[in-house]
This record gives structure tokens, sequence and C-alpha cells, in this order.
């Protein structure tokens, strides 16, 4: 019997030891977890920018400039004597400062931009037609000079354009070539977040 009493003094008195242990680990755990950690710079909001894209200038040694410059993608159809409704890629461009749009046209969505071919820039040139919704179209002469792959402004709806460009509106275009009518490009422009874009270009941000 007394050895049976010395047993469970004993079993009593390492249980009391073990659970001493544990329940001292179980604190410093709770209190390393607890602790407070520094936390990470928060990133600084992303800044919409829609289909809009920035960039900068270079000079001829191939170092970066301070003249920006936005450029707006989409996306449209193009047809001609040869194709019907295959598919466009179309480019924006506007100089940070003057602010002059400009485009160009990629036939088949290639990577190769439409060029000049004759001395007369006329027969190169684009009679465009641009339509804000709720508005009567109104027309632009896109001019290309030879071996260009830009299309300049040229001719009357500029100001308009400037305007939808400012309000952040959004138009619908309907091109054809002058010099060969059944020659035929149509493709949206969506000019939302262009003020966030410029912006950035003109150093008016800091993201």
């Amino acid at each position: 019997m007394f050895k049976w009493i010395v047993l469970a003094i004993v079993g009593f008195i390492v249980y009391s030891l073990f659970d001493s242990v544990s329940t001292e680990r179980e604190a410093k755990s709770e209190s390393t977890t607890s602790e407070s950690k520094p936390l990470a710079n928060p990133k600084p909001p992303q800044i919409p920018m829609g289909g809009w894209g920035t960039g900068f200038y270079v000079d001829e040694f191939g170092d970066s400039t301070d003249k920006g410059y936005v450029a707006l993608s989409s996306s449209g159809s193009f047809s001609n004597s040869a194709t019907t409704g295959s598919p466009l890629k179309v480019r924006m461009f506007i100089n940070s400062g003057a602010r002059d749009p400009w485009f160009r046209l990629y036939e088949y969505a290639r990577d190769n931009p439409v060029k000049g071919t004759y001395t007369n820039a006329k027969l190169n040139s684009l009679n465009c037609r641009f339509k804000q919704p709720e508005d009567e179209p109104y027309t632009i002469e896109l001019t290309q000079f030879q071996g260009s792959d830009s299309f300049q402004l040229a001719g009357g709806g500029q100001v308009k354009l400037r305007a939808a460009i400012q309000s952040e509106a959004s138009v619908k275009v309907s091109c054809y070539l002058i010099d060969r009518p059944t020659t035929k490009y149509k493709f949206p422009l969506d000019f939302k977040h262009f003020k966030n874009a410029i912006a950035k270009v003109e150093n008016k941000t800091t993201t």
C-alpha cells in the first residue's frame, strides 16, 4: 500500500513539472506572436491609365530626354481591294507640351506601320470622320508624307477632336484613303484617363 502511495506522489510531481514547462513555452510563443512587427511600406495607389501608355523620346546617343509622350492603343478593321474586315491596330500619340495628336496604323495588326508611298502627300492621306455619342460627325484629314510612318492632323475638325481628348470622351472613326476610296479604316478611340497619362509625362504626378 505504501508503495502505491509513493508512486502516486512521484507521478503527481512529474506531471506538475511537465505542465509548468508546457505552460511557460506557450506563454513565450504567445508573447512572440503578439509582438508588433514593422509593416512594409505600403505601395502608393495605382493611377488608372485606361488604354494609355507613356514614354520618353531618346536623343542621338540613345539616352532618355525630358520630352515625353502618351500613346493610346486601339483595335479596328480595314478593307481594300484584296481584303475585307481584316484586323487593324491603331496607336494615337500625343506629345507633352504642344499636345499635338498623330497616328500610326498597322494593317493586319502587325508591327510595321503603314508608310507613305507617293511624293504627293495628298495621295497618301486619309479623309476621316469622327463621331462622338449624341453628336454630329466632323471631318479631319490625316496627312502622310512620302516615307513617313505617321499621319498628322490637317484641316478642320481638329478643335473638336482636341476637346474630346481633353474631356476624356470616346469617338468612333471611319477613314478612307483619298487616292483610293475603297481602302477604308474603322476604329474606336476611348480617351478615358487622358489627364492621368499626360500628367505623368509632364511631371505633374509622382507615380
